[in-house]
């Protein structure tokens, strides 16, 4: 066969794999690091799972008698995921009673649990997908039969029962490949912030050294001490910027989640939703997300947000702060020049 024609037939094939995979090129098995071949959560990932659900009902002193179920949803349930793909699990718990009181009681609880196990952080062994903990409530007027399992374009697997509870994944085609722009404006914004956050911690090490190398200007010293405490004022409002920045994308994701729900909730599986310019404002949160993921954004900051809420909460000093920061950010950066 002429290459011409082999060349054309190899291009148009990943051209199209390409087309069909919206972020995530779709695997023919679920994730082998947490399911087995006949498509089970993996008994060391449940037991895992099951032991941290007890270590949170017990932080946040919620009676077992009160939960329902346990399930799993996200990326790693469907067959469009990457080596960095999140795990959630969801604890469905009743809230009896009065639905404010109810619904205050909830988000108290859902407080707490963030502070136990943060979003983002928790990763099961050497894996690097994180496992997501949250708490879906039910109230007294929840019909079970019908809202005991949020509608999602995704599967969902109920940890409790080892079963599936929707096994289904509806994919998405981009039609339109500058549906990503959104995406990319959201990542220009976080590196601007991240490329201040970088300078500004150059900065402060640069006048840390100063101070080092002044051994009797006390008056030097002085004014060098003033720069550092004006330079951490910047990194704070640094970090402030970019937390901030990624809950509007978090946010952003979620209602994009809500309006996909709504309008394609009849959706049959293995079924296909083609994303072009008509479409693209109900999904732009879920792409622009996902290609932060993939830019490797999210997993930075969430290695930095745990650093800065730890100062923040005075569990340790300035000079910790600076040096584990500089750690996730600056691995190299003390080494470039400054000694």
């Amino acid at each position: 066969m002429n290459n011409a024609i082999i060349n054309w037939y190899l291009n148009s094939k990943k051209t199209e794999q390409i087309k069909e995979s919206v972020i995530d090129f779709e695997q023919k098995t679920l994730s082998k690091d947490i399911w087995t071949s006949n498509d089970n959560l993996k008994p060391d990932v449940k037991d895992f799972i099951l032991k941290r659900f007890d270590d949170i009902l017990k932080y946040c002193k919620i009676d077992k008698s009160r939960v329902i179920t346990i399930y799993a949803f996200g990326s790693l349930c469907g067959y469009q995921y990457n080596s960095y793909s999140d795990l959630d699990v969801q604890i469905a718990v009743k809230y009896p009673g009065d639905k404010e009181k109810a619904e205050e009681e909830w988000e108290i609880d859902g407080e707490k649990m963030k502070k136990f196990i943060p979003v983002g952080y928790e990763l099961y062994k050497d894996l690097k997908h994180p496992i997501n903990y949250y708490i879906r409530p039910i109230y007294d007027d929840t019909d079970i039969e019908k809202d005991l399992y949020p509608y999602s374009l995704d599967p969902l697997y109920d940890i409790i029962q080892g079963k599936w509870i929707r096994k289904r994944q509806v994919k998405l085609v981009i039609e339109d490949r500058t549906a990503f722009e959104t995406a990319k404006s959201w990542a220009r914004k976080i590196d601007i912030d991240f490329g201040e956050l970088k300078r500004d911690l150059i900065e402060y090490m640069f006048f840390q050294k100063g101070i080092k190398n002044m051994d009797n200007l006390k008056a030097g010293k002085e004014y060098i001490t003033s720069l550092k405490k004006q330079k951490i004022r910047e990194i704070v409002f640094d970090m402030d910027s970019l937390i901030y920045t990624f809950k509007l994308v978090k946010d952003f994701r979620t209602e994009s989640q809500t309006n996909i729900a709504d309008k394609y909730k009849d959706k049959k599986e293995t079924s296909s939703i083609n994303i072009d310019y008509k479409n693209f404002h109900l999904f732009s949160g879920i792409v622009a997300w996902k290609r932060l993921v993939f830019f490797g954004q999210v997993n930075l900051i969430g290695n930095i947000k745990p650093i800065y809420k730890n100062f923040i909460d005075g569990e340790i000093n300035q000079e910790d702060f600076i040096k584990q920061l500089n750690k996730e950010i600056l691995p190299e950066g003390d080494k470039i020049w400054l000694h």
